[in-house]
């Protein structure tokens, strides 16, 4: 937004489909009727938002997608995080300095490509040591009052975690 209100030619519209994905993709075919130049997406979740980019990219309007993915193979272009070095990183520094312990994962919502991409690489450090336990796995929708919750209810569940492991700012 700072940057469009420097030039006096652009035009921009900025909407909060509040992770849902239904909502977003009824935005995106309101703004290929209204014909705009071009969309930068911010996605919550991967599949979803296919359909309705593909729809946008074949009205001849460009999409980028932001921090995360869409399942459409048409898309213009993807600006996105090192996910896999995130949980990698954090997998390599956890069984450096814990060796063992009890885990419990507190992750963005199903079907999230930082959620999966991060996890999964955290999971492939950790996955191959046999004193780390996965207690247990609760996915949130990228919501702190969720998350708050998650991590309530796994505190009361289990008496033992080590490490709480969140793959996103909200879970933390």
């Amino acid at each position: 937004a700072w940057e469009a209100a420097r030039h006096p030619n652009i035009q921009i519209e900025v909407i909060d489909a509040e992770f849902d994905d239904n909502k977003m993709g009824q935005v995106i075919d309101t703004w290929v009727a209204k014909q705009y130049d071009g969309i930068v997406l911010w996605p919550s979740r991967e599949a979803p938002m296919g359909p309705p980019v593909d729809r946008a990219i074949d009205a001849g309007i460009p999409v980028v997608s932001v921090d995360r993915r869409t399942s459409s193979e048409k898309i213009s272009s993807e600006v996105l995080g090192n996910f896999y070095a995130n949980g990698l990183q954090e997998g390599l520094y956890l069984k450096e300095v814990l060796k063992e312990g009890n885990i419990v994962l507190n992750r963005k919502d199903l079907g999230s490509t930082a959620d999966s991409i991060r996890t999964g690489a955290f999971l492939e450090v950790i996955g191959n040591v046999d004193g780390f336990k996965i207690q247990g796995n609760y996915h949130t929708n990228s919501q702190r009052t969720l998350a708050f919750q998650s991590t309530a209810d796994a505190l009361q569940a289990f008496n033992d975690i080590s490490v709480s492991f969140n793959t996103g700012g909200e879970e933390a």
